[in-house]
């Protein structure tokens, strides 16, 4: 009777350890995702294994555990995910893991997804913070278009390289900087022109131009009109 009772307090004791080390680890991996360091937390799911192993724990108890590891995390980057793609993920490791004989076999699994989600973290938050930039920059435009505006002048508010902004800002809107300027100018010029402003000197010095016949060249070049061919729209 002794050994019985000696036997469901060890298993007590074995299960809330086993609690403790699933959730320990469960934190130690999305600290790794959150730094980005794909690395180290496959080192710690070596190191998962190395201490399954050294104990005696069910082959059950030890899936689970990976299980529960898996749903935490896709838990934590749920809102990253679209449509059905979450429980897809997680249903097709929790298959495979299942199915598994042997917890060399589970580790190279839990070293795969934390990949999968690695990259698709960086991915996010990589076009999160393009899109952050690229508002700031339109943002600066639209307060600043009346003057003189550079390239120089926004890399240095956002405080990126020039070559870097240039780069990012075409490769998400599609045009370089100064172009937008100049279509932001030609746009304002129009509202102007729409709410019946007829004074051609105080419309292009408003919208940041300091020449007339480049204002003239420029709306044309933008709209395909004349200043005066696109009053005649009006």
């Amino acid at each position: 009777m002794g050994s019985v009772v000696e036997t469901r307090e060890n298993k007590e004791l074995k299960d809330i350890n086993m609690l403790k080390f699933e959730k320990q680890s469960k934190s130690i991996l999305i600290n790794f995702i959150e730094e980005g360091n794909l690395e180290g937390g496959k080192s710690h799911i070596e190191s998962i294994e190395k201490k399954i192993n050294g104990c005696k724990i069910s082959e059950l108890t030890c899936k689970l555990m990976y299980c529960n590891i898996i749903v935490s995390i896709l838990e934590k980057y749920e809102e990253y995910f679209q449509g059905n793609d979450y429980d897809t993920l997680y249903q097709g490791y929790y298959n495979k893991i299942m199915d598994s004989t042997r917890i060399m076999f589970i580790s190279k699994l839990m070293c795969k997804f934390l990949e999968e989600i690695c990259q698709l973290v960086l991915r996010i938050r990589d076009d999160q913070n393009s899109k952050y930039i690229i508002n700031k920059v339109v943002e600066y435009i639209e307060k600043n278009y009346s003057s003189k505006v550079t390239l120089e002048d926004i890399a240095t508010h956002i405080n990126l390289s020039k070559q870097y902004l240039s780069f990012l800002f075409k490769k998400e809107t599609g045009i370089n900087i100064s172009s937008y300027i100049i279509n932001l100018r030609i746009e304002k010029a129009k509202e102007m022109i729409n709410k019946g402003e007829d004074n051609m000197k105080v419309i292009y010095q408003r919208v940041g131009f300091t020449d007339q016949q480049y204002f003239y060249k420029t709306f044309k070049k933008v709209t395909g009109l004349t200043v005066g061919q696109y009053k005649d729209t009006i």
